[in-house]
């Protein structure tokens, strides 16, 4: 029999116009979860009245937190995940629909693979009548990079939505702190994918809600790939450059203290990563993304040789996009 008590972390904020479907089919599950856990971070609207509502009715279920300042998305996520206490923690956003036999299915996987660390379900997208898109998160998500083995790939690879992930519990002492350079969906995909088995369970087991007010918005699920390439274009200056050189130095530094600590596991044989793999390349991406922060700062016309040179040493198809990185870098104000 399994045994996992199942926690769900929901974080709420002015959630109140689908919050209540959610809440009732995380309640219907096949499997019913131990706890579940909301964290509101400042609503002004009905929110924390409906939850407090639904809190009577399954008495004993829900674990309410309001939070006395606004923390953000990744922090307030955070704060519900550190105050789970099962076994298996899902997380949950306030907006989607969990189909009956998700955290069921889920939990058989924690059972039946004792070194996954990390689950995710694939999810239908759908407008916010709940009504299909025709697709699916993970088909929105096909990794289309040249180099499959490079870091780019890998990373890619490793992004799950959020609102799709389930993780051990005792992954958390390599999980927290959340850098606030990141938002908690990659983060937490990342990390997991070098301590630990990484399954996806590739049948949508939820409903995917796009709405004006989607807090995870991802232009990829409604433009078309050269108009999101154009779009990023448009929107690239020298603060997105500065972004993720702090990124990937927060990534390293974490890293870093984990290695130290001895907290973590080992990284599995059968994972691409190992400490030494895992530090060296993640310091050469911080390398690459400080030199792409120097040329971005430069004058257009003198970008070209500088870029040029990156681009034979093979580092834009590595780490981004090969040309297309290159002329987002040669283009960018």
């Amino acid at each position: 029999m399994n045994k996992q008590r199942l926690s769900v972390a929901m974080c709420t904020y002015n959630g109140a116009r689908f919050l209540g479907e959610q809440l009732e089919s995380i309640a219907a599950q096949s499997q019913p979860p131990y706890e579940l856990v909301i964290c509101d971070d400042g609503s002004t609207d009905h929110t924390c009245e409906i939850i407090e509502t639904f809190s009577r009715k399954r008495e004993g279920l829900v674990r309410f937190h309001r939070n006395p300042q606004h923390l953000g998305y990744a922090k307030n996520f955070e704060q519900a995940i550190s105050l789970c206490k099962g076994d298996i923690i899902f997380l949950s956003d306030q907006d989607d629909v969990w189909l009956p036999r998700k955290a069921q299915k889920v939990s058989q996987v924690f059972a039946a693979e004792e070194h996954c660390g990390l689950v995710a379900v694939d999810a239908t997208v759908a407008d916010e009548q709940l009504r299909p898109k025709g697709t699916t998160l993970l088909r929105s998500r096909a990794v289309g990079l040249s180099n499959r083995k490079s870091f780019a790939h890998l990373y890619a690879g490793s992004f799950k939505y959020g609102c799709t992930l389930a993780f051990r519990a005792s992954l958390r002492k390599i999980l927290l702190p959340i850098s606030p350079h990141w938002g908690h969906d990659n983060w937490i995909s990342f990390i997991s994918s070098i301590f630990s088995n990484v399954v996806v369970i590739e049948e949508p087991l939820m409903l995917y809600r796009r709405h004006a007010a989607s807090s995870g918005a991802n232009a990829s699920l409604d433009l078309d790939k050269w108009a999101e390439l154009l779009a990023a274009y448009k929107k690239s200056n020298l603060n997105d450059y500065q972004e993720d050189w702090e990124q990937w130095r927060a990534m390293y530094s974490h890293l870093l203290t984990i290695f130290a600590s001895g907290v973590a596991p080992v990284p599995l044989q059968t994972s691409i990563w190992n400490h030494a793999s895992a530090e060296s390349r993640i310091k050469a991406r911080l390398d690459f993304s400080e030199r792409r922060l120097q040329l971005a700062a430069k004058p257009r016309p003198t970008r070209i040789w500088p870029a040029i040179r990156i681009l034979l040493t093979g580092d834009y198809h590595e780490y981004v996009s090969g040309w297309r990185s290159l002329v987002r870098d040669l283009l960018t104000t």
